[in-house]
């Protein structure tokens, strides 16, 4: 009985310190639940996105036009930590809102989706968070350190979700 005791704890003393693959895990689950945001049109907090002028025109969905943005969500996975976002460059403008202004012209001047030229002082974007943690994410996670270390580790206490 002892013994099996030592070799159950040097398995899990192997796994906690061999975390990768559940890195991988981690990553693969909360990029699937942040693409899902793309498809509800909700962010973290569960709040929805408040619909484009383009969406609204064409019954599009918001955030989702051409899916550039949708389809560059990846993680990367480290020896003990995961990252998940994109390298869009549009992408912190759509997650945070803002104004945009022109820097060196006096006017914005661009081509709206039904075709039209528009000059304007400035534009402003309304936040539509597509990352961050929610109940479901933390729970993937969790689900994804509980596989890793053999199933019997209890559920972590993990930061309290605020919308």
């Amino acid at each position: 009985m002892a013994e099996d005791a030592r070799q159950a704890l040097a398995g899990l003393a192997t796994r906690l310190t061999a975390l990768q693959p559940a890195m991988t895990g981690i990553g693969a689950a909360l990029e699937g639940l942040v693409r899902d945001r793309f498809e509800t049109g909700r962010g973290p907090d569960g709040r929805p996105w408040p619909p484009s002028r383009r969406a609204r025109a064409e019954g599009g969905a918001t955030l989702v036009d051409s899916g550039r943005l949708r389809n560059s969500i990846a993680a990367r996975p480290g020896a003990d930590s995961v990252s998940v976002g994109t390298d869009v460059i549009y992408a912190a403008i759509h997650q945070t809102g803002g104004t945009i202004v022109p820097r060196q012209a006096d006017k914005l001047v661009f081509t709206t989706f039904d075709g039209r030229t528009v000059a304007a002082d400035r534009v402003d974007i309304p936040a539509r968070p597509f990352l961050g943690m929610d109940e479901a994410a933390w729970d993937a996670v969790a689900e994804q350190l509980t596989g890793h270390l053999g199933g019997k580790a209890a559920t972590a206490a993990r930061p309290e979700v605020r919308p």
